[in-house]
């Protein structure tokens, strides 16, 4: 297999950004260096947090100190290398990641087989962490889980690109996300995301310049014009059960949002199999038992209910720019962000804190994303190099990312 190197321009720019200058000049401007005569250097550090993926069990300050002898030949006491755990060390680790993700995507996207310039897909993940870190991450949920961490994730799909990572505490609404991302959607993208995300505003900020696909949510009001160009309610349901005897998806012209800014989009539905609307409406009406326990006489809406037998999505993309046969299969898309936090909860550990302090989870936590991020551009790397070569083969992100880390060696 003929491997076009000029794709390794990606990975060379990683390799140029770990060289010991670049790093210790981080390790100064955060603080975690402020003596040349230190012992530990900012390189070992992001290596030991990086390349060391941890086992099942706690990877404790021994192993550490461990590790940096071997590896670097540095001698630490087990004290000396927790003291190097605070602020400034996150604070350092932060740095080189957000310095790694912007020279990993500075490249403006080009040539993309579509009509959309980017497809931006964003999701979130949660877990929760040790009771005693309550007070630097809030839980949403009761005294059982006292804290909580929220990673939210944007991915590019068209080149699977990472465009941000963003920690809040477990408590933080997604809806907040969009006010303190890091990145800005230029023109002509598609942005998809879970309907936690969205708000009447955010689609209106998203709908000046680029375009959104998402779920119906339940109980959302949209209208028709008649032919006065007065906006007409719809009766969801009965419109629904009208044409859904028709072959395939159908759509329709709505608005929708506030009423002296509403917005122009399309209302695009399918039935689903039966034995899905089936398993959908099991898990509504679980949901509705756990509720009605904290909440007395709280009840699923007939609506909600008979909308399990169909997808919904809308869209202010134009038909000839979104097919309506395309719409299922672009959402399914998010899928790709789902199977990563798979990964990371499941193979690289990114859940496992026990008895970590707020500043050793911090670094750990920014060390496995530092790692996730070179992962990820090493298997899009992989995959382009495969299609390039012709080659047809189904390529496993779980057994790649598997092998990625069963191989990673200190550098």
């Amino acid at each position: 297999m003929q491997i076009d190197w000029s794709k390794l321009q990606a990975l060379k720019r990683f390799r140029s950004f770990f060289k010991r200058g670049q790093i210790e000049q981080l390790a100064r401007a955060s603080g975690f260096i402020v003596r040349s005569s230190s012992r530990l250097s900012g390189a070992a550090f992001v290596d030991m947090m990086v390349q060391y993926i941890a086992p099942h069990q706690e990877w404790s300050l021994n192993d550490q100190c461990d590790y940096l002898l071997e590896h670097h030949g540095i001698t630490l006491t087990k004290q000396s290398l927790d003291e190097r755990y605070h602020t400034f060390a996150v604070a350092f680790l932060k740095s080189c990641y957000q310095a790694l993700l912007a020279q990993a995507f500075r490249e403006t996207i080009e040539g993309i087989p579509t009509n959309f310039k980017g497809i931006y897909l964003t999701d979130s993940t949660a877990f929760q962490l040790p009771a005693h870190l309550a007070a630097f991450y809030r839980s949403s949920g009761g005294a059982a889980s006292a804290a909580s961490v929220k990673i939210h994730q944007t991915i590019e799909l068209l080149r699977f690109q990472i465009h941000d990572f963003l920690i809040t505490d477990g408590k933080s609404a997604d809806v907040s996300y969009w006010d303190n991302k890091h990145f800005e959607l230029s023109e002509n993208n598609l942005w998809i995301a879970d309907l936690g995300y969205y708000s009447g505003d955010i689609l209106t900020r998203v709908a000046q310049h680029n375009y959104f696909l998402c779920r119906y949510k339940t109980g959302t009001s949209v209208y028709v014009k008649d032919t006065a160009g007065q906006a007409q309610s719809v009766d969801l349901q009965a419109y629904v059960q009208r044409h859904s005897t028709a072959a395939g998806m159908q759509s329709l012209e709505v608005y929708f949002g506030k009423e002296d800014n509403r917005i122009k989009a399309r209302l695009i539905f399918e039935p689903v199999p039966e034995e899905v609307r089936l398993q959908r409406l099991e898990r509504c009406r679980k949901a509705q038992a756990k509720v009605s326990q904290k909440r007395k006489h709280w009840q699923t809406s007939a609506l909600k209910e008979f909308l399990c037998g169909y997808n919904l999505y809308l869209t202010n993309a134009a038909a000839d720019q979104l097919p309506d046969a395309l719409v299922r299969l672009i959402y399914s898309l998010r899928w790709q962000i789902e199977l990563l936090f798979k990964i990371w909860k499941s193979l690289l550990f990114i859940d496992h804190t026990k008895g970590m302090n707020i500043f050793r989870f911090e670094c750990f936590l920014y060390g496995r994303l530092l790692f996730i991020l070179l992962s990820t551009e090493l298997l899009s790397f992989i995959k382009s190099t495969l299609r390039d070569a012709a080659i047809e083969v189904e390529l496993s992100e779980w057994k790649t990312m598997k092998l990625i880390k069963k191989n990673a060696v200190p550098y």
